[in-house]
């Protein structure tokens, strides 16, 4: 569910650049599709996204449903990267 999203967060910003509501990558700020001073296209920052996880996002987009399928769901959390200090529940005891 949460890729999905990803993926659809990615066409969202793809149209929000298309349209001049979200500013796109290089350029003046200033003369993109501004039509009052108070009427700036907003930046990935603003909203919160970093141009990597946009780039993410894309990616998993781009490699389409098929893909994501049959990769299954994502592994996240603490217990999908155990370490070698969380397997041990004993303190250890020095001499």
């Amino acid at each position: 569910m949460i890729t999905r999203a990803e993926m659809r967060m990615a066409d969202e910003a793809d149209r929000g650049q298309a349209s001049g509501e979200i500013q796109k990558p290089g350029g003046d700020r200033k003369t993109i599709i501004v039509q009052a001073a108070d009427n700036d296209a907003a930046t990935l920052p603003e909203l919160g996204i970093t141009r990597q996880r946009l780039a993410d996002w894309r990616t998993v987009r781009d490699a389409g449903e098929a893909v994501v399928e049959r990769a299954g769901p994502p592994q996240r959390g603490r217990a999908a990267c155990r370490t070698r200090s969380s397997r041990s529940s004993a303190p250890s005891q020095t001499a």
